[in-house]
């Protein structure tokens, strides 16, 4: 393996540790406040804890992207979308993981742990990944505003084929 690869997994390993630990812990942070600060969540609520954790998320997995795209510039675009999805899923993981152990230890503002967003998070980073790569690797910003209108019409497509 020459250097230059070697130093590419070393920059995506680590910027995957990093955003994820960033995330799970911003992740575990956003439910303590909820949680204790507002108490039980209405829908308004609830849909503002979703907004502010789909918000960090967004802005976590896609700095890390940029990150990584700068400094391993010959990188695989198939690398960036791994990374992309193994910060979201792993990040939220290890903010449920967290969840869990106050749990355990039957502490009583810890809400109980939902592994099921990770799931939703892990198609999420890949959302997320996408639109980053074609907004990091295609030169023509035109060409880039097409193909990133036409991507987020057929998720929301495929979102609400599904859905129903």
């Amino acid at each position: 393996m020459e250097a230059n690869q070697l130093l590419n997994k070393q920059v995506l390993l680590k910027t995957i540790l990093i955003s994820s630990v960033l995330l799970g812990s911003l992740l575990f942070a956003l439910d303590g406040i909820f949680h204790n600060w507002i108490g039980e969540l209405n829908r308004f609520g609830r849909g503002m804890k979703v907004g502010l954790s789909l918000l960090i998320f967004w802005l976590i997995v896609t700095a890390s992207l940029r990150s990584i795209n700068r400094l391993a510039e010959d990188i695989p675009a198939f690398s960036l979308l791994i990374g992309g999805v193994a910060i979201a899923v792993l990040g939220t993981l290890l903010g449920q993981l967290i969840l869990q152990i106050l749990t355990w230890f039957e502490e009583p503002w810890a809400p109980e742990p939902n592994y099921r967003t990770f799931m939703f998070y892990g198609v999420g980073g890949l959302v997320a990944s996408v639109i980053s790569l074609i907004n990091l690797r295609v030169k023509d910003k035109t060409v880039g505003n097409v193909l990133e209108l036409i991507f987020i019409v057929v998720v929301a497509l495929l979102f609400f084929y599904f859905a129903r």
